[in-house]
């Protein structure tokens, strides 16, 4: 689920500045919060990527990327690539 894409967040019905809620400070459960604990009961969605305050921060566009790894089935697969190229994890 790519919440980078404007158009994935308009079908959720978020904005980016929801995005960039800072969940300590909420009083209740946020909508993003909610969001991830719904992507998390289940199968079909493999991973989240969302826009990073920390790159904002500091000048340019970047993003994160949760991965729930139970939910990467064949043929999707992730490899954790070292500086040397070289496979550090991967799975399934």
């Amino acid at each position: 689920m790519d919440l980078t894409n404007q158009k994935t967040r308009a079908a959720l019905g978020l904005t980016l500045r929801e995005l960039s809620i800072v969940w300590p400070r909420a009083r209740k459960l946020t909508r993003t919060q909610l969001l991830g604990l719904a992507v998390s009961q289940q199968r079909a969605i493999a991973a989240i990527r969302f826009p990073s305050d920390a790159a904002r921060a500091i000048g340019f566009d970047g993003f994160n990327l949760v991965v729930f790894r139970d939910c990467v089935q064949a043929p999707d697969f992730v490899r954790i690539l070292g500086p040397t190229k070289k496979a550090l994890q991967k799975w399934p």
